[in-house]
């Protein structure tokens, strides 16, 4: 009997386990709007890391106030817009890159449900994230050298450290993300990869749908109105996937011969300049690096570190941010422009923030400026200054305008209408299942895939070698050995 009841138990767990904890998500969070697990503890250390980081970022950018001043020379208030600027600019990139750090490590999202890891999971993302800051650290330490020789004796240390403290979070948030993808594209089979192609199908989808919350009143109220109709009638987790998951929208967005053209040129132009502002980059620490070792090798090694260390986030925001721009001033000219959440909830305060940011970006520019003047002459100057400024002023951008809806947004939750809540919500439970699913263990993606509707099911796998049968296979494979160790030592105790 006791036998019995031990693979009985054994079997039930199984099937438990053989259930996509996305499921559980879209159950939890999404349906029944469960608040997120946190403990106290974990939920302070949170804020006290984001307040710390902006302590030391604000502090930090500092050390760059004289540069700026310099540059304005005798115009002392256009010296100090021009600190101000390339302090709230830098500052603000420095803050978006400590958020999405800590979002992606601690934030409550990412630690229960489908988002959660396995220890072996957990363990490797806590070592690429030591690894980052590590090497991130070693890259800046020619720039704080110099940042403190050059100052007088007393403020040695503290622009040394006012340069760690401003500048380290952008490279480390770089490598860090650099590094995960060069864990996953070695650790990925096959069928893994194909796997990852069908997610990017459904990630997809949840932007197309977060565009389609951008239309008319009707449509999106009832998009959002279905999704609540299944929440009342308790129709269950995978019925409520299905709708949220319904193609909304118009069907046919391809491309014309020449908008693809124009698009693609436009990402090499912003290819180009991420380029230039890398090896603006790789130049200030060869030379940082040469003002106290004296050699050709090491100096050469700095600036490949320092290089290394920022070229996957600027290679990947600049040109991305270029095309993006494109395309908005594309819209405004042919009359398409479809204005944003935050835009037709809150346009004024939108406006004024959007602004602000875009006035502060464009004074962005004085450390490069100031720096191309003293270190090159004729043309290779004014190509540096103009390149680098731009590439400067598109990654900046993308951090403020991010920050700058992320206030709109929670303005609008707390002080909009009931209907403008409903969307931005939605909004928001579309974005944080998008995050879900990327940072998923491929096994509980697999688990979700299985039981997805057929229509949607086939329409994700077509071109690829994925089957139920070979699904199932995998998912067998690859349940995580530490939940079947812990199903084994409790059917012994049954």
């Amino acid at each position: 009997m006791s036998l019995y009841l031990s693979r009985f138990s054994k079997n039930v767990d199984e099937v438990f386990y053989q259930r996509s904890r996305i499921l559980d998500y879209v159950q939890g969070q999404m349906i029944n709007e469960l608040p997120r697990e946190e403990s106290r503890v974990r939920a302070v250390s949170r804020q006290v890391l984001k307040g710390l980081g902006a302590g030391a970022i604000v502090a930090g950018n500092s050390a760059f106030i004289a540069i700026n001043l310099e540059l304005g020379g005798d115009n002392l208030p256009y010296g100090i817009a021009l600190a101000l600027g390339n302090a709230l600019s830098f500052g603000g990139l420095g803050l978006w890159s400590l958020f999405n750090i800590i979002n992606d490590c601690v934030d409550p999202i990412s630690l229960q449900n489908g988002a959660q890891r396995s220890k072996k999971g957990q363990l490797i993302k806590v070592a690429i994230l030591v690894a980052s800051a590590g090497v991130s650290g070693i890259s800046l330490v020619p720039l704080a050298y110099i940042a403190g020789e050059s100052n007088p004796d007393g403020l040695k240390g503290f622009m040394a450290a006012s340069v760690f403290a401003s500048d380290l979070w952008f490279p480390l948030y770089s490598t860090y993300l650099s590094i995960n993808k060069l864990v996953d594209l070695q650790r990925d089979t096959k069928f893994e990869k194909e796997l990852i192609q069908t997610r990017k199908g459904i990630l997809e989808l949840l932007d197309d749908n977060r565009e389609f919350l951008k239309a008319d009143r009707e449509h999106r109220m009832n998009y959002v109105g279905a999704l609540e109709a299944i929440k009342e009638c308790e129709a269950g987790p995978m019925k409520y996937l299905e709708g949220l998951l319904e193609k909304r929208g118009d069907e046919d967005k391809k491309l014309s011969l020449c908008s693809k053209v124009a698009e693609k040129g436009i990402f090499s132009g912003g290819l180009a300049l991420a380029g230039s502002h890398m090896l603006f980059l790789g130049y200030l620490g060869f030379k940082a690096t040469a003002v106290g070792w004296e050699n050709i090798y090491g100096d050469l090694a700095a600036a490949g570190l320092v290089v290394a260390t920022n070229s996957y986030l600027v290679g990947l925001s600049v040109p991305q941010t270029a095309v993006s721009v494109y395309n908005k001033f594309k819209e405004i000219i042919l009359c398409r422009y479809q204005p944003s959440l935050s835009e037709q909830f809150a346009l004024k305060m939108t406006f004024v923030l959007k602004a602000l940011s875009l006035a502060t970006v464009s004074l962005s520019y004085g450390p490069t400026v100031e720096i191309a003047r003293e270190d090159f002459s004729g043309g290779l100057k004014y190509a540096t200054q103009i390149s680098v400024s731009l590439a400067c002023a598109l990654l900046v951008s993308t951090a403020l305008l991010d920050i700058t809806n992320q206030i709109v947004e929670g303005y609008v939750v707390r002080k909009g209408s009931e209907e403008e809540q409903q969307i931005v919500k939605m909004d928001r439970q579309l974005r944080d299942f998008k995050r879900v699913l990327e940072k998923s263990p491929l096994l509980e993606y697999a688990k979700l895939l299985k039981v997805l509707p057929a229509k949607l099911f086939n329409d994700l796998v077509d071109d690829t070698s994925i089957t139920i049968d070979n699904l199932e296979g995998y998912i067998s494979d690859h349940l995580d050995i530490e939940s079947e160790g812990l199903l084994d030592a409790e059917a012994q105790q049954v």
